[in-house]
């Protein structure tokens, strides 16, 4: 079964409600092919016209009529077929058929560059699967693939670009922190390899601290006691944001710590909740979208991931 194919059955199935199937208007095959689109994008338009708006899990996909009119001063090889609830358009490859999704600050005067295009799904049948069928995918899910840069630098950058310096500073990584990151045991990853924050960093809620204050909050005896938990943050409620040190300490995992309710008297893992897959992610999510819990409890409440204690 291909993807036109794999479609027209999703929205027979999943969407009866839904009018768009069928062959599409001469207008929308004109503009396909008006843009060089590949063949399968061309098939799979062909058999499936899009009559109306398609909610999904955080966003919508526009009407034929729509993706005509929103792609009136867009020009090059990226179609927009939709939005998500943040504003960031959702776009469509036309030579590889592939969907994906640019940041709103990252599209200035509809100029959509390929270095700015975040792939979420290699086709246009596999997208709607995933967001209509799988309802529990989640927005972190959806919108930050588990490909998206995890530098934690490069993430930065681009929210300076967006106008968000407030942000904080940083500057080149100092032999001193260098050596502190080898003992703590992150020497190979590139979190903060490159950069350290002088400052404050925002992420949305929290803060990340300073470097003094993150040799600080790592002393020996609380390193001793949680050696695979690394203290780069504070939450409002007075608890921690954690590098996790779990598989590949290349990309530690970020989460929270109730710190408030355990302090350093007992292990931290029964009191730890994932909430980001990377330092990168983290940050993003916080800034860009603003969508990642503001605390340990209400991660708890929302239902983020806590591991199975194992001390």
């Amino acid at each position: 079964m291909n993807d036109a194919e794999r479609l027209e059955v999703l929205l027979r199935e999943v969407l009866p409600w839904y009018r768009g199937i069928g062959i599409s208007s001469p207008r929308l095959s004109a503009f396909l092919n008006a843009r060089k689109a590949c063949d399968e994008v061309c098939r799979i338009f062909a058999s499936t016209s899009l009559t109306g708006q398609i909610g999904l899990n955080d966003g919508i996909l526009f009407s034929e009529r729509e993706i005509i009119k929103r792609n009136e001063f867009v020009d090059g090889r990226f179609i927009v077929i939709g939005s998500c609830r943040d504003y960031s358009p959702i776009v469509l490859d036309s030579r590889s058929g592939a969907i994906g999704f640019m940041q709103n600050c990252m599209v200035i005067d509809y100029v959509f560059l390929k270095k700015n295009f975040v792939p979420i799904a290699e086709s246009f049948a596999e997208f709607l699967i995933d967001n209509i069928m799988r309802e529990d995918v989640s927005r972190s899910e959806y919108l930050v693939p588990v490909f998206f840069d995890t530098d934690a630098s490069s993430v930065i950058e681009r929210l300076m670009d967006c106008g968000q310096g407030e942000l904080g500073e940083v500057v080149a990584t100092s032999r001193l922190f260098r050596d502190f990151l080898a003992k703590v045991g992150i020497d190979r990853s590139r979190i903060f390899n490159d950069v350290m924050p002088i400052r404050e960093i925002a992420a949305g809620t929290c803060d990340l601290f300073t470097y003094q204050d993150i040799m600080k909050c790592n002393f020996a005896s609380r390193r001793q006691m949680n050696p695979r938990f690394i203290v780069i943050g504070g939450c409002l409620d007075g608890g921690f944001v954690v590098l996790y040190l779990r598989d590949n300490v290349a990309s530690p995992e970020v989460g929270y710590v109730a710190f408030a309710e355990i302090g350093d008297e007992g292990p931290w893992l029964p009191h730890y909740v994932k909430v980001s897959s990377s330092l990168g992610c983290f940050l993003h999510d916080s800034n860009f979208l603003g969508i990642l819990p503001y605390d340990y409890y209400q991660a708890v409440e929302l239902g983020y991931k806590r591991p199975e204690a194992t001390c």
